[in-house]
């Protein structure tokens, strides 16, 4: 019985752990997370996340032995309830509209890209600003949200995988 008690409440302790890191004066949470880190992970599939003010960090490793591939065009940058295309940190603001082709990821490997939200890019508006977090969550008592969807062409399938992060004014002590 004791082991069985301590079982549950280890398991308690995994699944209501979330991933969290101090970002520009900013906790930034990761819902979705497998551990207490920036990683999701299943058997296709292990995303990494490096969340900046600006660019955000994304490392996607294929785990299978068949060839996958990201559908760029598909997946999106949402900010605060507000879709956006996904664009990259070496995207050039006249080419930020054009359609960005799909990016194989061959078996076990993997790919880096630090995204952006094309909607930010005109006035290089940051993604994670202490200023006006704190003004959102003081004004309405409710985190900034990021949800990150990216779409992967699997096996001739579109599978869409949706990250959510919470993103609160860091309580000063």
């Amino acid at each position: 019985m004791k082991k069985y008690l301590l079982f549950t409440v280890f398991t308690l302790l995994v699944l209501t752990t979330k991933a969290q890191k101090e970002i520009n004066g900013c906790i930034v949470t990761l819902k979705e997370s497998n551990d207490n880190n920036f990683i999701f992970s299943n058997d296709t599939i292990t995303v990494t996340f490096g969340p900046s003010e600006f660019f955000w960090y994304v490392n996607i490793k294929n785990n299978i032995n068949d060839d996958i591939s990201i559908v760029w065009d598909k997946s999106s940058f949402v900010l605060n309830g507000r879709a956006s295309k996904i664009i990259f940190d070496n995207t050039i603001n006249f080419k930020k509209d054009e359609p960005i082709p799909d990016q194989e990821i061959p078996s076990r490997s993997f790919i880096d890209k630090k995204i952006f939200p094309v909607d930010n890019m005109e006035f290089s508006s940051p993604t994670i600003s202490r200023r006006f977090v704190k003004k959102r969550y003081e004004e309405t008592g409710n985190p900034d949200t990021v949800k990150l969807v990216l779409a992967f062409n699997i096996n001739g399938e579109l599978h869409k995988l949706d990250f959510n992060f919470e993103i609160v004014p860091k309580q000063k002590k």
